[in-house]
């Protein structure tokens, strides 16, 4: 990823290395199981050629190549909701149409597992080795089912992770439904994935690239990244292994891989025994910045550098023209979401969801100074510090667009987070309410 969180298309080599290929090729030594038909080029040619001239779809694949965005920091927050409350509500009509998928939804071929440790962004996996029978599956039912669900979660950012083990000769979607799914998956869905993982990828996503890539923009491309073992979608998403429980399928064919190729225990273990430089601010502990960089008021440094930055001049007016500004956003977002445990703490994860239904507002704030007294003084001093410089950002919503509502959105993923298990839709929402209210009611929360 650029320093503007523009991403590249990069190939994760064994050596843990990451290497920029144009060309899309896998590791010279990695190991792969696939059946002989994944090899078949001339025949998966002659297939993509016929769904191609089949297809009746009159809207042309290539004609829009500019649906993803920049990223910017306005962009982050989707849509933005009139009252917080909406965002967690679930209609009678919503549930009563999900039923219209209890025939799909059984091989649990997606899954939406909260919020990566990286940017705070929502992980949608897909399972190729939970797809069923083609013959007996409903093709078109199964891209209403993904739009349906997408359909949900698609105006705040997202990651994709596809693991392909499994794919079989039976169990592959026909060329037709890929274009078809390509064609329905249109800018709506698109401008917000800011990231496609293919994990486990074998030389049948290479032969199927080169098909597509007609069909493919270049910022799309972008955003693809190939990840060969699990060990390596951890240093691409850092703490995906605490926070993701992969299945034991994919796990032991990982490690099928592993054997079978020039990966060391060495190598997948390096990153933990990296020596800390005591200038180093990301990825470590509040406690370890303070105690190399010692402050009366216990801010980092990157911290208080990127606020003062930010607050110029004086919150209103950003030059969206230039990166800096958006750069500095991504960097405060991406230190907090760096640190080893969340600003708020894995121990009083589980009670920001008690603020949810206090309805009356003293009640509300008394049990949020409650919470907050509970946190260690560096954490304390840091969330106060920062909800009043957002508080700052909120009171000039008019101009930069960012209301209370809109920020809760954007930086609640990145103060908490579960320690032990993915976080899931719920809790996310829990969390994003209690930022909120602690804007709001900062005046009164944080009393001096």
């Amino acid at each position: 990823m650029t320093q503007d969180g523009e991403k590249l298309f990069l190939t994760v080599g064994n050596d843990g290395k990451v290497a920029n290929n144009g060309d899309k090729n896998l590791s010279p030594d990695f190991f792969e199981q696939d059946e002989p038909f994944l090899y078949d080029e001339p025949q998966l040619q002659s297939e993509f050629n016929d769904a191609l001239n089949n297809n009746n779809d009159e809207k042309s694949v290539v004609e829009d190549l500019n649906f993803l965005e920049r990223d910017n920091f306005e962009a982050e927050l989707g849509v933005a909701a009139d009252e917080f409350s909406t965002c967690s509500s679930t209609s009678r009509n919503d549930r009563e149409f999900s039923k219209k998928f209890d025939d799909i939804e059984k091989y649990q071929i997606m899954d939406v597992v909260g919020a990566d440790t990286t940017a705070g962004r929502l992980m949608i996996v897909f399972y190729a080795y939970r797809l069923p029978d083609m013959k007996n599956f409903d093709q078109a039912k199964f891209l209403e089912y993904i739009m349906y669900t997408l359909d949900r979660y698609v105006e705040q950012d997202y990651t994709i992770i596809y693991f392909h083990y499994g794919l079989k000769s039976y169990n592959k979607p026909s060329f037709r439904w890929l274009i078809n799914t390509y064609h329905a998956l249109d800018r709506k869905y698109k401008k917000n994935l800011q990231a496609l993982y293919l994990v486990h990828p074998t030389r049948f996503i290479k032969i199927v690239y080169t098909l597509f890539k007609p069909l493919l923009s270049a910022k799309f491309e972008r955003k693809i990244t190939y990840v060969n073992y699990l060990y390596e979608l951890n240093r691409q998403l850092p703490g995906f292994s605490v926070n993701f429980n992969v299945p034991v399928e994919i796990v032991n064919h990982d490690a099928y891989l592993r054997t079978h190729s020039n990966i060391s225990s060495n190598s997948v273990n390096s990153s933990l025994t990296e020596r800390l430089k005591p200038t180093k601010q990301f990825g470590v502990t509040l406690n370890f910045i303070l105690k190399n960089y010692p402050n009366e008021n216990k801010i980092p440094p990157i911290v208080d550098d990127l606020v003062a930055f930010l607050q110029q001049p004086n919150s209103e007016k950003i030059d969206w023209n230039e990166s800096q500004s958006h750069l500095a956003a991504v960097l405060l977002k991406t230190f907090l979401r760096n640190l080893p445990e969340p600003l708020m703490t894995f121990e009083l994860f589980s009670d920001l969801s008690k603020i949810q239904d206090i309805k009356d507002r003293d009640r509300c704030i008394a049990q949020i100074k409650s919470i907050i007294n509970r946190l260690p003084i560096e954490n304390c001093c840091l969330l106060k510090f920062l909800i009043r410089f957002l508080h700052k950002v909120a009171e000039k919503s008019d101009i930069n667009l960012m209301n209370a509502t809109n920020l809760a959105i954007v930086f609640g993923p990145n103060l908490a987070w579960a320690g032990d298990q993915p976080t899931n839709l719920s809790q996310l929402q829990h969390v994003n309410n209690f930022v909120y209210k602690l804007l709001i009611y900062s005046d009164r929360i944080f009393e001096t």
